[in-house]
């Protein structure tokens, strides 16, 4: 078991605010809006729920704490503030509801968790970060860890995707130009006290940081950089479906068991120019099991007594089915001439896009196929293959996949505010901007 010890109670973690696995046995993290699973980790602070859900692959009881702590703008911990300045309750507090998994494969514990809740509430906006403990005959080991956002939303912000301004990249790229209206609150200096963000497709990695204000005028803020708000477009992403081990769904070429099930996803080769237009989720995943029936028909003419009893009994029977979600070896496999001094990898929501040795790809040079065998809980997930320099450690998410300006991407902006002499940085601002075909 991988372990990592954390900080006493009461004191900032000496771990980075990141979103990762530090155990072993720790999986299918899943952290998204209450009812929202596709939704990327972002709620008001205002009525906003997280909802959190994991698995401990050891199979029995095990004591689970959680916490979570305040960041600036640039994800590092907020210092000059202190625990009950940002939140109502205790530092940590217990993860009552587990249940053990039923008749699987792979035996797991099933973790659920809301945030907030009636022992925990978020009192200011900004960044934060949720660290799961694992305790271990009284040691308390760190878990995992997940960033979200709470956001207190003053402004009115306004995104035109434009045509890129530079030629050699009209076909390939995503400009955006950002502006924010702030009638409703008072902002002094907003060339010193505001900066926007902006992310694609919620990856950390992936995005633009402390953009201060390009022009202000009439309460309203421009984030308008000619050649520097640019993505490179990318391409949908690629997808497999496991959540029903019964029939093999569009991109299943098999479905076998040995120990456990194993499926093998269709052989993927490189796209380069070529574009199909598609719905995705832009790399999100899901974890979900339709191996059994999962709703109960309930007419609304129906006794509204008799109507609760049903709506009971279906919540209970989804429960029963997502304990029963199997663990499954996923084949994946890239028809791929071996590219010289890189290694590639698979990567997308399910992994956190870690380019690590669990997401980094085999080369067979006999098949000419790079592949990799991945352990996943059933469900719905997307990913793309992205290439690193072995050298210069530098990553090329285009080089597998190709890139063209039709694909449909979510950017996500973020406007933080500080205000001179305060000691936190406050999210005053959010907005989902899903590109256009221009």
């Amino acid at each position: 078991m991988i372990t990592f010890m954390v900080s006493s109670k009461g004191e900032l973690p000496d771990l980075p605010a990141i979103d990762t696995i530090y155990l072993d046995e720790v999986a299918s993290v899943a952290f998204y809006p209450t009812n929202i699973v596709t939704g990327y980790p972002v709620i008001d602070l205002e009525g906003g729920q997280m909802t959190l859900k994991f698995d401990d692959l050891d199979g029995d009881f095990s004591k689970y704490r959680y916490s979570f702590y305040h960041c600036n703008q640039n994800w590092e911990y907020s210092t000059e503030i202190r625990e009950f300045d940002y939140r109502r309750g205790f530092v940590e507090e217990d993860i009552f509801d587990f249940e053990l998994s039923l008749g699987t494969d792979v035996p797991y514990s099933h973790f659920t968790m809301k945030l907030p809740n009636d022992e925990t509430d978020f009192l200011i906006s900004g960044n934060y970060v949720l660290f799961v403990y694992k305790y271990v005959d009284g040691e308390r080991y760190a878990a995992f860890s997940r960033r979200f956002m709470v956001v207190d939303n003053q402004l009115d912000i306004r995104v035109d995707q434009v045509v890129p301004r530079r030629a050699r990249k009209s076909r390939t790229h995503h400009e955006l130009d950002i502006y924010a209206g702030f009638d409703d609150v008072v902002i002094r200096n907003p060339y010193q006290e505001v900066h926007a963000y902006v992310y694609q497709n919620g990856i950390w990695d992936r995005g633009y940081t402390h953009i201060p204000p390009q022009t202000v005028q009439n309460n309203e803020m421009s984030f308008r950089y000619p050649t520097q708000i640019v993505f490179p477009a990318l391409k949908e992403y690629r997808y497999f479906d496991i959540r029903n081990l019964n029939f093999r769904t569009e991109r299943i070429f098999e479905i076998y068991r040995q120990d456990t099930a194993n499926v093998v996803v269709k052989t993927d080769r490189p796209r380069g120019d070529s574009y199909f237009t598609y719905f995705d989720i832009n790399g999100r995943f899901v974890h979900q099991n339709m191996d059994g029936i999962r709703t109960v028909g309930i007419s609304s003419a129906e006794d509204p007594n008799m109507s609760n009893v049903l709506r009971q009994d279906e919540n209970q029977m989804n429960r029963r089915i997502e304990l029963m979600s199997q663990y499954v070896n996923v084949h994946l496999s890239l028809e791929q001439s071996e590219i010289p001094g890189k290694d590639v990898y698979v990567v997308g929501g399910f992994n956190d896009y870690k380019l690590d040795e669990q997401s980094r790809l085999n080369y067979d040079s006999d098949e000419k196929v790079y592949f990799k065998k991945i352990l996943l809980k059933q469900g719905y997930f997307e990913y793309l293959y992205v290439t690193r320099d072995r050298s210069t450690g530098e990553v090329d998410w285009t080089e597998i996949e190709g890139s063209r300006f039709e694909t449909i991407n979510d950017y996500l902006i973020f406007i933080y505010y500080r205000p001179f002499g305060t000691f936190y940085d406050q999210l005053v601002g959010m907005q989902t901007f899903q590109s256009q075909n221009l």
